[in-house]
């Protein structure tokens, strides 16, 4: 067992005063009062974690993300959930990625060398926390509604609220080289651990009176109608994307006529792939769609060169996604191909010319200025179609035709 010990920067000198935090803040459209600023500050400067409670919708989510954007420091969520422990919080080893290199080894290795290997920093697959402490830059954390986690949780979390680091038993312990500002909320559905609570600073949100809850409104509705006056870390991600996107979009753009200054009235399509069609019950026959979409979605970003944090959403169009236990196949194809857990996706099951429905969905979200890359896809199995049952026309009656797939005149 090692320890892997490194010096700690606290987030110091993001904020000059609690004034420099609320004007900030007001700055990414996050009304704060002076009690929420100075909180905030003094977190930045003392290095110290807060937990913010209060009703729900009074803010409390909404003020790490407005902290995020003033800063320009990176948000990494933990959503809490009854049942939440450490392989979903923190970390969890790659054990198919174990197994693999434990059949690739050579029989003469000596064990002790491939245990050493086998439980390496290549084989970890870092969760939320963990992903917090690993970041060099600039970090805002949130630990969503702490209070819908078991108490359990609460014991791991110690660790990481107090000294910023997190222990690994076969790798020792991982200290923060770039401290992050914590940020905790809880509605208050329970009461929190002592324990936890001592290592907090502490801040209560509540509901706003009439005229603070109108101003609220008001920065909002003029945040929307002009959504690029206010830009997030992620926003800035976005426009890194896009400028490499547009050089490679401006020719097509002036051989047909357009203004690159109004690329955004226009849909381009910047690449595609596809996978090899397979037969009805042939060699693809055990792959569910989700996962042939996963290389497909993959392999399209990779393609087309864009930062996979850039894309604003994933439509793929199912035809027949009931066979999948009616799972949202766009989503799945998103967690699985190791995309920003941050980018939606939605699925089109229409019958039929669902893909081109997913295009053009795609196409119209680009027209209206609600996105500027959407990957628009396709899967689907007809071997993994469920099957159908004839209504018989007496009783208990079974039809003769009945155990064979959906196709022209079956039942």
């Amino acid at each position: 067992m090692r320890t892997i010990v490194r010096m700690l920067k606290p987030i110091r000198g993001c904020f000059s005063s609690a004034e420099d935090v609320e004007a900030k803040l007001s700055a990414a459209s996050y009304l704060c009062t002076p009690d929420i600023a100075t909180t905030v500050y003094l977190a930045a400067e003392m290095g110290k974690p807060v937990l913010v409670e209060g009703p729900a919708g009074v803010g409390k989510t909404e003020l790490a993300k407005a902290s995020a954007a003033a800063t320009g420091a990176g948000l990494i969520r933990l959503q809490c959930y009854e049942g939440l422990d450490e392989a979903r919080a923190i970390y969890e080893w790659n054990y198919k990625k174990q197994l693999l290199r434990l059949q690739a080894a050579p029989s003469e290795q000596a064990w002790d060398a491939l245990q050493d290997d086998i439980f390496s920093a290549d084989f970890l697959l870092a969760r939320p926390l963990l992903t917090a402490i690993r970041r060099s830059g600039p970090t805002v954390l949130l630990i969503d509604e702490i209070d819908k986690a078991d108490v359990e949780m609460e014991a791991l979390l110690l660790e990481v609220l107090s000294d910023f680091q997190i222990t690994v038993p076969e790798l020792g312990t991982i200290a923060a080289t770039s401290q992050p500002l914590v940020v905790l909320t809880s509605n208050g559905t329970r009461d929190l651990s002592e324990a936890l609570k001592r290592r907090c600073l502490w801040l209560h949100i509540g509901y706003p009176d009439p005229e603070r809850e109108r101003e609220i409104v008001s920065a909002r509705v003029a945040r929307d109608r002009h959504p690029r006056a206010v830009r997030t870390g992620r926003d800035r991600d976005r426009t890194h994307a896009r400028g490499a996107a547009e050089e490679h979009l401006r020719p097509r753009a002036r051989r047909r006529g357009a203004e690159p200054g109004h690329r955004e009235m226009t849909a381009y399509l910047v690449g595609g792939v596809r996978t090899p069609l397979g037969r009805y019950g042939g060699a693809l026959a055990k792959i569910r769609p989700d996962d042939l979409a996963v290389s497909v979605v993959s392999e399209a970003v990779r393609r087309a060169g864009v930062d996979p944090a850039a894309i604003d959403e994933v439509i793929l169009r199912v035809a027949n996604q009931a066979g999948e236990d009616n799972c949202n196949v766009a989503r799945m194809a998103v967690l699985l191909a190791g995309l920003p857990t941050e980018i939606p996706g939605y699925t089109v099951n229409r019958l039929c010319a669902s893909g081109l429905t997913a295009l053009a969905t795609a196409a119209d979200a680009m027209h209206a200025g609600d996105a500027d890359i959407v990957v628009a896809d396709g899967v689907e199995s007809m071997t993994r179609v469920p099957w159908v049952m004839q209504n018989p026309g007496t009783p208990w009656a079974r039809p003769a035709s009945c155990g064979t797939p959906r196709s022209a005149g079956a039942c």
